[in-house]
């Protein structure tokens, strides 16, 4: 069983949101997971704690859900 921490969830909160603010559109998780080389798992766990502190936007679109940081002026193409 692998145990996570509240320290490398942090941490890897602060990695997602460092890749969010390069950005101006919606990314996956799925594709959010292949650039940081994280687990689905480790991701939604430090994406939950970034919507916790309402840091970023969550999307449904095209079944997939999408991510971006709040008040990002970001765009649909």
């Amino acid at each position: 069983m692998n145990d996570f921490n509240f320290t490398e969830i942090g941490l890897n909160a602060g990695r997602i949101w460092r890749e969010l603010e390069k950005r101006t559109s919606f990314i996956s998780i799925q594709h959010l997971c292949q650039k940081l080389s994280m687990t689905f798992e480790e991701s939604v766990l430090s994406i939950g704690w970034l919507a916790k502190e309402k840091k970023i936007v969550i999307q449904k679109q095209d079944g997939r859900l999408m991510l971006c940081k709040m008040n990002s002026d970001f765009s649909w193409g």
